[in-house]
């Protein structure tokens, strides 16, 4: 246990570290291949449980990255190498933000804002055709909706029609996903059987 607790605190100061990093990063014209290999490494790695005393922390930072992410992802002049690097730090920013709740009061008022960043984190994944990413956010985002199904005798009249709407469109960007890997299931199938038949022709020539 104390092993456990031991390499979970190294994470979260690799984390904030790692975060403390990240603005620079950003305000620079090109992006190193390697930043984004790292993103992708982390996000991979979380949400992560951490005790009370680091939850405000990584919300902190997770809040500044996401308002980031969002203030640059405004920018027409970002060009298509740059909108995926924004794309995984706001990735990287809601799952922070997501590890700041995971031991946190299961509040409903907690469970809509996560839902809405995480709706909002899921359409960028599906910009950038990146399902596995969006499978992540929408597990996490299927956390909340159970909570919030849970706790349907907590919820007020005037917050029904909010609460309702937002399982709503959990289930709209579920079918998204299966949608869009179908799509991909195809087109894959499509490339196999092209380039079995160019191999065919080639050993008929």
């Amino acid at each position: 246990m104390r092993y456990h607790s031991l390499a979970v605190l190294s994470l979260i100061n690799w984390l904030t570290e790692f975060s403390s990093s990240i603005p620079p990063k950003l305000h620079h014209e090109t992006t190193d291949p390697s930043f984004e290999v790292e993103l992708r490494s982390h996000i991979c790695g979380l949400p992560v449980k951490t005790g009370t005393a680091r939850m405000l922390e990584l919300h902190d930072r997770g809040t500044k990255l996401w308002n980031l992410a969002i203030a640059l992802s405004h920018d027409q002049n970002v060009d298509t190498n740059r909108s995926k690097t924004i794309h995984l730090v706001r990735t990287f920013a809601f799952f922070l933000i997501d590890s700041s709740y995971s031991n946190r009061a299961r509040s409903l008022d907690k469970c809509a804002r996560s839902l809405k960043i995480a709706f909002t984190t899921a359409e960028g994944c599906f910009d950038q055709q990146d399902l596995d990413f969006a499978v992540k956010v929408l597990e996490r985002a299927a956390h909340y909706v159970e909570i919030i199904s849970q706790q349907n005798a907590n919820i007020r009249p005037e917050d029904t029609s909010l609460y309702e709407c937002l399982k709503a469109r959990y289930f709209f960007y579920r079918v998204i996903l299966v949608s869009r890997a179908l799509v991909l299931c195809r087109q894959s199938k499509v490339l196999t059987f092209c380039l079995g038949v160019e191999a065919v022709k080639a050993r008929c020539c």
